[in-house]
């Protein structure tokens, strides 16, 4: 998602003879002040090496081409030849790479271009195809686009064009978002999404307090004849107060360590195992180290909390613990 302003048909759902944008709506569009360059878009359901696929048609030669795609492998230019770029899903199902030729579905037959480019998409777990709009009307015949993205000069507010947008279109019933919009629609739906792991943050983290508390209580009692002798060799009640405060603390920190740890190993599995097995497609590992320290802390303020009411008992005299034991 690399533009500012998005503006498609309503009616547009990935059917090849859906209707496409109104020719009097790109020149309205192109017209506006601030838009510094407008890719149109192509796009429909087709197929290629015998499975289906989300074909795309955009202007290739709009911009720098590298910086609208994430390319993960390539590019493979060839010179006088067709060209397109596959997604990560589709190159991983089809088992192709860059620099092979498709065996791509047309209404006249059976093409073979070359794939340019293997990119990071995750619009469609099929898999897309994505062309020059010249090559596709060769392909596909002629056609209106069905969506266009802007570019804006620079300083250029895209609320303010899209609201202008809106007014040069309003007669024809488009869908207009911002790039910010989008950004936030998804987020929103991830946050929905795993919203439960904070309940299941917040759950995990008042179980180990729990579990430091128990774990000192019995180490406690089950050391109380130890923790005498050192009150008798002249151990004071605010140092093995401050013993016991450290326990659960090191507690604490090797459960966070190994957690970490092991997090990290399941996240790698996730990442570069079950999401290409199971999505076709990759995702890049990201280690947000700010919110672990946070995490980090939090968890060690909580066993330093859980471990004062373990460590009071333990400072406290205890007047039998050194009684010898009846024969």
């Amino acid at each position: 998602v690399r533009a500012d302003v998005y503006v498609s048909a309503a009616a547009w759902r990935g059917d090849r003879d859906a209707p496409g944008l109104d020719p009097a709506v790109l020149e309205r569009i192109q017209a506006l002040e601030g838009v510094s360059a407008v890719d149109q878009i192509r796009g429909f359901r087709g197929r290629a090496e015998d499975r289906p696929v989300a074909l795309r048609g955009v202007r290739m030669d709009l911009l720098d081409t590298e910086t609208r795609f994430q390319v993960l492998q390539g590019p493979v230019w060839v010179e006088g030849e067709e060209r397109v770029f596959v997604s990560e899903p589709f190159a991983r199902k089809a088992g192709v790479v860059a620099g092979d030729r498709l065996s791509l579905e047309t209404p006249g037959g059976i093409v073979r271009p070359t794939i340019t480019a293997v990119v990071r998409d995750y619009g469609n777990e099929a898999g897309a195809i994505t062309m020059d709009l010249s090559q596709m009307a060769r392909w596909f015949g002629p056609g209106d686009p069905h969506g266009v993205a802007l570019y804006l000069d620079p300083g250029v507010d895209p609320g303010d064009v899209l609201g202008r947008v809106s007014q040069a279109t309003t007669a024809y019933g488009l869908t207009i978002q911002e790039n910010r919009e989008l950004r936030e629609n998804a987020l929103q739906v991830f946050d929905q999404t795993f919203r439960i792991t904070v309940v299941l943050q917040g759950m995990a983290l008042v179980i180990a307090a729990v579990g430091v508390t128990l774990t000192l209580l019995v180490l406690g009692t089950d050391e109380a004849g130890l923790l005498a002798l050192y009150r008798a060799l002249g151990a004071t009640g605010g140092q093995v107060f401050r013993f016991f405060v450290a326990k659960g603390i090191a507690i604490a920190l090797l459960g966070t360590v190994l957690g970490v740890a092991g997090g990290l190993a399941l996240a790698a599995v996730l990442v570069h195992v079950v999401n290409p097995s199971y999505f076709g497609w990759s995702l890049e590992f990201h280690l947000p180290g700010g919110t672990l320290l946070r995490q980090a802390a939090w968890v060690l303020v909580a066993a330093a909390a859980a471990a004062l009411v373990p460590a009071l008992g333990a400072s406290r005299p205890q007047r039998n613990a050194l009684n010898p034991v009846e024969a």
